[in-house]
């Protein structure tokens, strides 16, 4: 199983409740994917208020961060699933599919952040389907820079 890593910076989001911020999107329509980690950090003085979810519907992104060879740990492949890292301000909303599976609300400071580590047990994410960060509540997220590792 190979290990990648991925990472970009969000625009500012609009101020709905589940607005995309930042999903790794399985592009597989038979593969599936693990979420090792997910990470989130402060790049202004702002509160973000975020959720982590399911996504069942893809949306449309407002920039994309596709990895390729060189996001292997090991740099020896290219994700076969076709993962891409999809970064807001959407303006077509993904679905959300569950529940949040975990809530952080930041500190109004740079840098302030959150790391959620699933290396015990990763996350399942089937073909055709995303996990990552939506806004909690009807509050603006600022951009923020997030980090995901993943495997395959």
């Amino acid at each position: 199983m190979n290990e990648y890593r991925v990472a970009g910076r969000t625009a500012a989001s609009d101020a709905t409740a589940d607005h995309g911020v930042a999903v790794l999107w399985n592009a597989s329509s038979a593969r599936q994917i693990w979420i090792v980690e997910f990470a989130v950090f402060n790049t202004t003085a702002a509160t973000a208020q975020l959720e982590l979810v399911r996504i069942s519907v893809r949306g449309t992104p407002g920039s994309t961060v596709t990895p390729d060879i060189d996001n292997d740990v090991e740099h020896s492949i290219a994700p076969v699933s076709g993962s891409v890292l999809d970064l807001s301000n959407y303006s077509v909303e993904p679905t959300v599919a569950s529940p949040p599976l975990g809530r952080y609300f930041s500190a109004a400071t740079i840098g302030a952040g959150k790391i959620w580590n699933f290396r015990a047990k990763p996350i399942a994410v089937r073909g055709g389907a995303g996990f990552g960060l939506v806004n909690a509540d009807a509050v603006a997220v600022p951009a923020v820079d997030v980090e995901v590792v993943f495997a395959e």
